[in-house]
């Protein structure tokens, strides 16, 4: 019988990246509640502008997994480092 496998030690980079997908997550858990509460339907496409900092390089990077579990309009989402002022109607 072998015996039950330990863990290694956590390397930096599996923490960033636990970091990472947790943020990309929130955001689209975010963007679902916000769909529910507007009653837009779950297979309608939005439009969407994200402001996302420093944090921009990684979003930009995961913006395809973001607008498919999001059901985002993938031609009409734009991921900003800042937004100078809130677009009417957003």
């Amino acid at each position: 019988m072998a015996r039950w496998p330990e863990a290694g030690p956590t390397a930096d980079w599996e923490n960033q990246a636990q970091t990472d997908f947790s943020l990309v997550m929130d955001i689209v858990r975010a963007i679902r509640n916000l769909r529910a509460e507007k009653n837009l339907a779950p297979t309608r496409r939005v439009p969407a502008r994200l402001a996302a900092g420093d944090r921009t390089p990684l979003l930009q990077q995961q913006a395809a997994t973001i607008t498919s579990l999001a059901r985002l309009d993938q031609e009409n989402f734009t991921i900003l480092e800042t937004l100078l002022e809130k677009p009417e109607g957003m």
